[in-house]
């Protein structure tokens, strides 16, 4: 049994965005995704911003 779910791109991402780790949706910009079969692929940017917890304060 196979099981064909259809989302609008939009639909997916927010999905996307709730079953990925933390780290990975602020760290990182999901571009895009492909459905090929039974699988998504989820492509990703990265957003080049440090954490606040590793900027050290001014001496």
């Amino acid at each position: 049994m196979s099981l064909r779910i259809s989302m609008s791109s939009g639909a997916l991402f927010v999905a996307a965005n709730l079953l990925l780790p933390e780290g990975l949706v602020r760290y990182f910009d999901m571009t895009k995704h492909e459905i090929k079969g039974e699988e998504i692929h989820f492509y990703f940017t990265v957003l080049n911003t440090v954490p606040q917890k590793n900027l050290k304060k001014p001496i």
